[in-house]
Parts: structure tokens; sequence; C-alpha cells
């Protein structure tokens, strides 16, 4: 039943974030994935339950980006990257936007298990960055992360298209040089600077 469910929500995600929550129907899925839906109603009950599967997922992977590293400067500059490299960022945020607008209350579910678990995740990276010697000992950490909470990309990802045009890379770029400039100390700055430097050498050739 675990592995069908897996499945299930699997290709649910992919076609989510290919064609947006609202547009991807139940019969579609067993359709992918060659079940019918007697099947597929044997372990989620209706889509409003499938979407919270797919969410609880993301944030699951969300959480294992967080896990400790040798360099937490160049564990968040290979994040953006490799979020710019696979185009994916966007469409997670399209997805967050059908959520707002078509399902609230199972995004007002996830905004509060995601903002727990992003104050908690963002708390660890700034006391291993403490730890590194590249952020700043005198920040109030708890309270550093709950601000980094409030500049969610996704929350500031249609602003900023909107008003000024940005693009999701120049917003990502924005989004992480103010996150380093937030926390780091001359020494964390000048090593961001330097990988910084070498990533847009990378994306020029």
């Amino acid at each position: 039943m675990e592995e069908l469910k897996q499945k299930i929500t699997g290709k649910a995600k992919e076609l989510f974030l290919k064609y947006g929550l609202r547009s991807v129907t139940i019969d579609d899925i067993c359709r992918e994935l060659h079940i019918s839906k007697k099947t597929f109603y044997t372990v989620i009950k209706g889509k409003e339950e499938l979407i919270e599967a797919v969410l609880e997922e993301m944030r699951a992977q969300s959480a294992k980006k967080c896990t400790k590293c040798d360099d937490v400067i160049v564990s968040l500059v290979e994040t953006v990257m490799s979020a710019k490299r696979d185009s994916m960022t966007e469409k997670h945020i399209n997805i967050f936007f059908d959520l707002d607008k078509y399902y609230p209350s199972i995004m007002e579910r996830h905004k509060e298990l995601a903002k727990k678990a992003g104050i908690k995740n963002t708390a660890e990276k700034i006391r291993l960055g403490i730890e590194q010697g590249y952020f700043r000992e005198d920040m109030n950490v708890e309270a550093m992360s709950i601000v980094f909470d409030t500049l969610n990309i996704s929350n500031l990802y249609n602003v900023l298209k909107k008003e000024l045009g940005m693009t999701t890379t120049q917003i990502m770029d924005m989004f992480i040089d103010i996150s380093i400039r937030m926390v780091a100390n001359e020494k964390g700055l000048l090593h961001y600077q330097e990988l910084k430097e070498q990533a847009t050498n990378q994306e020029k050739q």
C-alpha cells in the first residue's frame, strides 16, 4: 500500500508541477499510472488528501537539504545554482499560487507546518555557519530565523515579478545575496563573494 501511495504521490507531484493543481484530475493520474480509480481510492480518499500528501513529501525533501555540511555557504550557493539549472523554482512557486487560490485551507495548514520546519532548519544552518566561522556570533539565532521566514521567496516572488519585471533567476540571486549579507561576518562575506564570482564564470562558459 505504501509503495502504491508513493507512486501516486510522485506522479501527482510531476503532473502538478507541469500543469498546475487545478488542471490535473484523479483520472489523469490514474491514466498515467495505468491503475483504476478504485485502486487509487484504496490508498488516497480524494484530491485534497492527495495534495496534502504531495506537500508532505515536498516538506520532507526540503528538510533533507538542511543536513549538516562541511561549508554552509557552499551549500547555500550550490542549492541556488541547482534550482536555477533545473528551472523548478518557478514551477514550485506556481503550485503554491494555485494552492492559495483554490485550496486555501490546505495552504494554511501547509504554511503552518512549513513555517515551523523552516524556522528550525534555518536556525540549524545559522548555528552551523557560526561554528564554521562564517556567520556573526552576535546574532539572536531564533529571532533571525523568524526574520528569514518572513522573507520567504514564495511570498516575494509574485510581487517582484509583477512590480519590477524581475526574472526567477534575478529574484533567486537577490534572495541569496540578501540572506548571506544579513548573517555573514567579514570572512563569510569574502568567501561568498569568491563563490559568487566562480558561479558567475561557470554560467558564462
